[in-house]
């Protein structure tokens, strides 16, 4: 093992993803990552990625082989530090590249970076910068020394690499773009083993992702509700877990729907997954878009979503009229839009589900998401994008 401050002979040397050794050392790790590490190690013939834990949200994570890092570190409500042993791992280890979750609650990203990169002489990436809503002043910071700091930047799309390059004057060569992808070939392969398993006379419906009170979760179930109370068999899946459960399950109890709305629990088997969105027509994300509207469209399903653009990551660049339904934030119209797209038959909202899987499956899938990363650790010229 290398000294913690010892310096490594590969500067000004372009690396080979082949014959390098990786450690990834972020401060969030969702069950979407591991696809990529695994279609990325198939690439290598030696690959040594670690991950940190560090948010609380993160304990149930499931179990991978990627998930060796050591977990501790400071938590705020808006930021972590993780100098803890893990950080130290990710310093002292024998490897060529090291990436970093470019996280704006990450306030340990700046001096790891220049003590790896300027000290050891390793490849610094930072990785997972979005546009931000309301950036902070730690994130204009971080932004301004992402162009000096580190080796290269990866970023979720093509339009933030753009606003990087145009507005923030990042350097072209040193700025790619890794769509945030997810395992498309595993959802298809479940996804045909069960079918369609819609009902014609009932309407179901799913959410996907943390359950907590920012997200304007409770607006489901009075739209589940309503819709209820006009005739119409309907039924809403929660998909995850979070501190507002508790509170989602009592007004279902009070507006006498406990019976349409079902909390699953986490579920990240995607054979689990599939079984759900298979009995789904089409998903309500409220609040957060992020990688639920992936997820979504891989299940061949629409979505419908808010017209509130301070919720939205860069992901909102998948969505349009073509693909779903927009409801009003300042309003209660959700139930209108629901309505709505009962008058449609369920033919035709498969199809346009079939054309956010094909989005999906040409754009934003896994493969297509390690090849911007492959591009980033090689220093590869990043492709021209349209």
């Amino acid at each position: 093992m290398l000294s913690f401050w010892s310096y490594k002979r590969t500067s000004g040397k372009k690396m080979k993803i082949e014959n390098s050794t990786i450690y990834h050392a972020p401060n969030v790790l969702w069950h979407y990552r591991i696809p990529t590490y695994n279609e990325l190690s198939k690439r290598c013939k030696s690959l040594e990625i670690k991950y940190v834990e560090v948010e609380k949200d993160l304990q149930n994570s499931p179990d991978s082989d990627w998930n060796n890092g050591a977990a501790g570190g400071f938590n705020t409500d808006s930021y972590s530090i993780f100098i803890n042993i893990a950080t130290i791992h990710a310093l002292s280890s024998k490897c060529d590249c090291l990436l970093l979750e470019w996280n704006i609650r990450n306030l340990s990203l700046i001096p790891i970076t220049v003590i790896a990169r300027h000290l050891q002489r390793k490849r610094v990436i930072w990785w997972g910068h979005g546009s931000s809503k309301t950036p902070s002043v730690f994130t204009k910071i971080s932004v301004f020394l992402g162009r000096i700091l580190p080796n290269a930047v990866v970023v979720y799309s093509d339009t933030t690499k753009r606003e990087l390059v145009s507005n923030s004057k990042y350097n072209a060569q040193n700025t790619f773009a890794a769509k945030n992808g997810i395992d498309v070939k595993q959802i298809l392969n479940a996804s045909h083993g069960i079918g369609d398993l819609r009902h014609q006379d009932t309407w179901i419906t799913a959410y996907s992702g943390r359950l907590t009170k920012e997200r304007d979760l409770c607006r489901i179930i009075h739209t589940i509700a309503e819709v209820k109370s006009k005739g119409i068999s309907t039924k809403h899946y929660f998909i995850g877990d979070g501190e507002f459960k508790n509170d989602l399950e009592e007004l279902a109890k009070k507006l006498g729907v406990a019976s349409e709305v079902v909390f699953t629990g986490v579920l990240h088997d995607i054979t689990d997954l599939a079984k759900i969105y298979a009995e789904v027509d089409f998903v309500i994300i409220p609040g957060w878009l992020g990688l639920v509207i992936n997820q979504a469209f891989a299940f061949g399903k629409p979505v419908v979503i808010c017209d509130n653009k301070e919720l939205h990551n860069p992901e909102i660049a998948l969505f349009d009229e073509n693909k779903g339904w927009v409801y009003s934030h300042n309003t209660s119209n959700l139930t209108e839009v629901y309505m709505n797209i009962t008058q449609l038959s369920k033919v035709d909202i498969g199809l346009m589900g079939s054309s956010c899987q094909k989005l999906i499956i040409d754009e934003y899938s896994t493969q297509t998401m390690v090849d911007g990363l492959q591009e980033a650790i090689e220093g590869v010229t990043p492709r021209v994008t349209k």
